[in-house]
């Protein structure tokens, strides 16, 4: 027969907050503690390895410059600056998450004086307008520069995603894919130039300026599909140094 004795002898642990942990709860804890500390880090691992890789934006946020050009304001605003050599056309926008239609209104085909912070990827120049009203200044003694001519080029079928320029250029790392997509469409919402990035056969990224169904204010259903992989059929034109995606709401569609 069993040993009665011996199992009296061996009382059952129970937990009294104000005792000591009994040692059998103890060793089962820190075996719990330790499992979910290596699934957390492996977890963590995960996360960080399957990060897209936020390039090399910048956003010199630390002080502001000034730019002097002729404004235009279709596909969207820019600044087309005197010194061509040392930048390109600039996509001029307001602080936040808007564009500076409004604001720029008044100036365009104007030769000004904009302040502002700038963002740049990959040779993309952005203006962020500073808030204070002489952040544009027109110039009327400067005969303002003839808008480029665009030049269309060819039908083409394209995968890639749909961005906020603002953000993809430097405002926010990374400025894509669908942990950045409620921002995105924000963005874009907004005013802030909607930006298409394929990718050539050797890895590049290609930035076009995205218009659909002949603007830039890009319409809910395309909003939809922002932050995610999606095949787009329309042409393609410049306008000096920028790349236009023209394309028709119906020619977009997520890629399965």
């Amino acid at each position: 027969m069993p040993d009665d004795r011996n199992a009296q002898s061996q009382p059952d642990e129970f937990y009294v907050g104000y005792l000591s942990m009994p040692e059998g709860h103890r060793k089962f804890v820190s075996e719990i503690v330790l499992t979910l500390f290596f699934v957390i880090l492996g977890l963590s691992s995960l996360i960080v390895i399957s990060m897209r890789d936020p390039g090399e934006a910048t956003w010199d946020t630390q002080s502001p410059k000034s730019w002097t050009g002729t404004l235009i304001e279709k596909p969207y605003p820019m600044l087309l600056p005197d010194d061509q050599d040392q930048h390109s056309s600039l996509f001029v926008v307001s602080m936040g998450k808007g564009g500076a239609h409004d604001r720029l209104g008044p100036y365009f085909g104007h030769h000004v004086k904009l302040t502002g912070y700038e963002l740049n990827r990959d040779s993309r120049h952005l203006i962020e307008l500073l808030a204070e009203p002489d952040a544009i200044e027109d110039d009327p003694s400067v005969q303002p520069s003839s808008a480029p001519v665009i030049e269309p080029l060819e039908h083409i079928a394209l995968t890639g995603e749909i961005v906020d320029g603002k953000c993809y250029l430097g405002a926010m790392k990374p400025g894509d894919g669908m942990g950045h997509r409620a921002c995105a469409i924000l963005c874009i919402s907004g005013g802030i130039p909607p930006m298409f990035v394929a990718h050539s056969p050797d890895g590049d990224p290609i930035y076009y300026l995205l218009e659909v169904d002949g603007s830039t204010q890009i319409a809910e259903q395309i909003l939809e599909k922002v932050g995610q992989p999606v095949s787009v059929e329309g042409g393609i034109a410049t306008m000096g140094d920028i790349k236009i995606l023209r394309a028709n709401a119906s020619d977009i569609a997520l890629v399965d």
